[in-house]
């Protein structure tokens, strides 16, 4: 098995990983660490620092905290987020979807529903970007971190000019977690894999008037946070 060596600097007295080289898998624990957050939630659940495909050691603009948008239940970027090239979605429009549904009205050729309600791994982007070790937060993690933090939204996060988004700060032990929105003053949106009726899925919302869970429909592209497994 290869083994991971890290580079380490010392800036402002505390210790920083660089991926760089192979050493020991102690220090690829304390890379992994580095990773997520613990906010001491009743659950114990353990949030992502950062959103999924973002580099942690490269964070000099704002659009390098976004990472990439992907539909609810798609694994791959797009250029373009319709209907019309919707995994899940037989026919080009929000009537003719294949997997996660709740009634025929909205099932192809009005078949039975699955009544799949949270994404399954295979169709989960967090866990298959993090080789099985994160996933997409349930509605049910979203509203704990929300209800166990104070939020606050910041301009020019960490001094970077343009990167705005939420600070959420545990009520239970001072840790912190960021979550930029993907424009200037405008709303960041992150899915949740907990699938809602019909053709919509669950929402994160964060903006400069916004903080909140809500619905939309699965074809469009939203930013990924995960949650250790």
């Amino acid at each position: 098995m290869n083994k991971f060596n890290f580079n380490i600097d010392v800036i402002d007295d505390q210790e920083v990983l660089s991926k760089s080289s192979y050493k020991s898998s102690t220090q690829l624990e304390k890379y992994e660490e580095m990773q997520v957050v613990d906010l001491g939630l009743p659950s114990k659940t353990l949030w992502c620092k950062y959103n999924i495909d973002v580099d942690p050691f490269k964070l000099k603009n704002a659009k390098d905290w976004y990472g990439n948008v992907y539909s609810w239940g798609e694994i791959d970027p797009k250029e373009e987020y319709t209907w019309e090239n919707y995994k899940w979605c037989d026919g080009g429009d929000r009537y003719s979807i294949t997997k996660y549904t709740f009634t025929p009205l909205y099932t192809k050729d009005n078949s039975d529903p699955d009544y799949i309600e949270i994404l399954e791994l295979q169709d989960d982007v967090a866990y298959l970007k993090t080789n099985g070790t994160k996933k997409i937060p349930t509605y049910e993690n979203f509203e704990e971190l929300k209800a166990n933090t104070k939020n606050e939204f910041m301009f020019n996060y960490n001094n970077i000019n343009g990167l705005c988004g939420t600070l959420f700060t545990s009520k239970h032990n001072g840790n912190q977690i960021f979550f930029p929105t993907n424009q200037t003053f405008n709303d960041g949106e992150y899915w949740a894999s907990s699938a809602n009726l019909q053709d919509n899925a669950y929402k994160f919302q964060v903006g400069s008037w916004i903080c909140g869970l809500s619905s939309d429909i699965r074809c469009k592209g939203f930013m990924i946070r995960g949650v250790v497994i």
